[in-house]
């Protein structure tokens, strides 16, 4: 049961969300609306072709009465009373303010207001409405709850750069949505912390050795033919490698090693809550409002909770030990590379993925001057069952039967190809390798104009200190393995993917008291 504190600390979280969006004007929500429209037949939606989830075309919000669009109408019918807007007198004195100058905080009041009196006055409801094909998408009538009011208005608004793009693993995160949040904590988890500070360091050099000569450099290879065919362009590819965790339960964490100057397309994911948590070296990324815009979005020092140096920039860099997220409303079409600038020859980063409604969609280069929208669902190129480091699947795992020889596509078994491969000696791979890195050599990868100003200057994702290796966690996690308390047996083994209240009663269990968690603002 929730303490009184707990519960306390949830109602200020939708108290100070709605502050944030419910007191801006329509006319600025409606210039950050994307929004799927249902009408089959609309134009902008063909363009999105076979992406069937999440396909958020622009919208405007606009205020109605009955059927009578009074968005932009200064009219003394639809006065507000005084009484309700006395804070505003001094700013607008008398004037009639048309409501594309007003927020869904003051339409609400003005509906409480009619309920109260019961005034012979109709109420106001809010419409949102695809700009291409004017049809109405979606509808909210504002009588019920400011809270309310605030999850259904939030439903339109996308990109909202209120939110910090940056997961912090030392506070709550209470401004991220839940289902980020969620998985962003599970990307923290004891086990996966265990595997970034103690596992994965004792293997990169196999790593670095298996890309110059071996099976990653191998597999790169193969997948850089692909790549050349599909893209014309050998570096838009990178190695997935799945990571075989229980304690994600039927989650897997997807390990993917970018060498230096590879890229993954622009792409959209299919409406899932995902994070991505840099391990080794440095990622830069475009976001996108949607598949269909060419143009990245730009930030500026401020947005998001970001410390960039002055000016707008398109391109951000994610340096290790830094986590971002990704939901349906958010982010969820970007770009990836591992840069020339990578203070090494390779960038590691674990994606964590849930409740995906959808293939992946990406882009293709153009056709007839258009580009052109592919789906598909991205394999693994190897899988890591980390049961050795006893925190693996069971060899009855589905996942672990998969596991072969890359035959038929199935994934490659990571210990015995790359790590032990490594410590017996490097093996010999095909294809021609560069004297410098050891990757099959390649064309430059043909890089977009970059703001002015150096990446590294300002540090785009504010990088934060390596925390300790959590030995408490691990002892806890352990505990429960050896069979001791059937309750963290339950969460660890197959729980922990149940809902947000059991995920963050864990990760409150582990790390409640070393501040992991704390309550207060950042």
């Amino acid at each position: 049961m929730a303490s009184r504190g707990s519960r306390e600390v949830g109602a200020d979280l939708l108290g100070t969300e709605q502050r944030k969006l419910l007191d801006k004007t329509f006319k600025e929500l409606t210039e950050n609306c994307l929004f799927p429209c249902r009408n089959l037949q609309c134009r902008e939606r063909k363009r999105f072709k076979g992406v069937t989830d999440n396909a958020r075309i622009p919208c405007r919000i606009r205020v109605f009465k009955n059927d009578r669009d009074i968005t932009e109408i200064a009219d003394e019918t639809i006065k507000i009373p005084d009484i309700i807007f006395r804070e505003k007198q001094e700013q607008f004195g008398h004037q009639v303010i048309p409501w594309n100058q007003r927020t869904p905080r003051q339409l609400f009041l003005y509906n409480q207001q009619i309920l109260e009196r019961d005034l012979e006055i109709d109420v106001l409801k809010i419409r949102c409405i695809c700009v291409s094909c004017n049809k109405v998408v979606s509808e909210c009538h504002a009588v019920d709850t400011k809270e309310k009011l605030h999850l259904e208005v939030k439903e339109y608004v996308a990109h909202d750069r209120n939110l910090p793009l940056l997961y912090d693993r030392q506070s709550a995160n209470l401004d991220l949505p839940d289902d980020a949040s969620k998985v962003c904590a599970l990307s923290h988890g004891p086990g996966v912390n265990r595997f970034v500070d103690e596992v994965l360091p004792r293997h990169i050099e196999a790593i670095r050795a298996s890309l110059r000569n071996g099976a990653l450099q191998q597999r790169l290879s193969e997948k850089s033919q692909d790549a050349r065919t599909m893209f014309q362009d050998p570096k838009k590819t990178y190695i997935r490698i799945g990571l075989g965790l229980r304690e994600l339960g039927g989650l897997t964490a997807i390990l993917e090693l970018w060498p230096q100057g590879y890229r993954s397309p622009k792409h959209h994911h299919g409406g899932c809550a995902g994070s991505v948590r840099v391990l080794h070296g440095e990622l830069h990324c475009y976001l996108y409002k949607t598949l269909l815009d060419e143009t990245p979005m730009e930030f500026e020092h401020g947005d998001c909770g970001l410390s960039l140096p002055h000016g707008k920039h398109q391109k951000l860099m994610l340096k290790a030990p830094a986590t971002t997220w990704l939901n349906r409303q958010n982010w969820w079409t970007h770009e990836v590379w591992c840069g020339s600038d990578n203070p090494g020859d390779f960038a590691l980063s674990l994606h964590l993925y849930k409740s995906c409604t959808d293939e992946f969609a990406f882009v293709k280069p153009p056709a007839n001057g258009r580009a052109v929208l592919a789906k598909g669902g991205p394999k693994n190129d190897f899988f890591w069952n980390l049961r050795e480091e006893g925190m693996g699947l069971l060899d009855t795992d589905d996942r672990v039967k998969e596991i072969g020889q890359g035959e038929g596509g199935r994934p490659k078994n990571f210990v015995e190809t790359v790590l032990s491969a490594h410590a017996a000696g490097p093996s010999s791979g095909s294809g021609e390798v560069s004297p410098s890195l050891g990757y099959p050599s390649q064309p430059e990868l043909h890089q977009a104009a970059q703001p002015a100003s150096s990446s590294k200057a300002g540090g785009y994702a504010p990088e934060a200190s390596t925390p300790p290796v959590d030995t408490t966690g691990w002892s806890l996690h352990k505990a429960a393995k050896e069979g001791e308390g059937e309750i963290l047996q339950a969460l660890l083994h197959g729980g922990a993917d149940k809902d947000l209240l059991r995920s963050i009663s864990c990760y409150s269990a582990f790390y409640g008291n070393h501040g992991r968690f704390s309550s207060g603002s950042r």
